[in-house]
């Protein structure tokens, strides 16, 4: 009987040393685990001051491409002419968007032929920014201009 109290003494402390190491085992795997718990939390957080920082560079970046495209669409809707809005000289009335890039055409001449005879020698010609800086420049010329550069 001695014995036998003797063997299961021994076998529970092997049992017992066993159980030691592997809590010792499964503490050191819970150490190591929450390490990597505590890591990836950290890379969790610099991910989420990355995204939040993102996320504030895409609403700036979507306001400055809205306050783009509206001031893209305030041109598109102005006649194509930088001196659209100012009178600087007699031809500047070329630029309306009646005639600015358009073919000259009698009835929209009628129009304009109170103010400018000098357009008659041009009709058929295309309105286009060269044409009307060529007019500003030979302001002076009155009828003369058609005359002179009729070919």
């Amino acid at each position: 009987e001695n014995s036998e109290l003797k063997e299961d003494i021994e076998e529970a402390s092997i049992r017992i040393n066993t159980t030691s190491t592997q809590l010792e085992t499964t503490q050191l795997r819970l150490k190591k685990t929450r390490e990597q718990l505590n890591s990836t939390k950290d890379l969790l957080e610099v991910t989420r001051r990355n995204l939040t920082l993102t996320e504030a560079d895409l609403a700036n970046k979507t306001t400055m491409l809205t306050e783009t495209q509206e001031e893209l669409e305030d041109a598109l809707n102005k006649a194509k002419c930088e001196l659209n809005s100012t009178v600087t000289s007699t031809w500047d009335m070329l630029y309306s968007p009646d005639i600015f890039n358009e073919i000259l055409t009698l009835e929209k001449l009628a129009y304009f032929k109170t103010k400018i005879e000098k357009l008659s020698c041009f009709v058929g010609v295309r309105m286009t920014d060269t044409v009307i800086r060529f007019f500003k420049l030979y302001h002076g010329f009155g009828q003369d201009a058609c005359e002179d550069y009729e070919d």
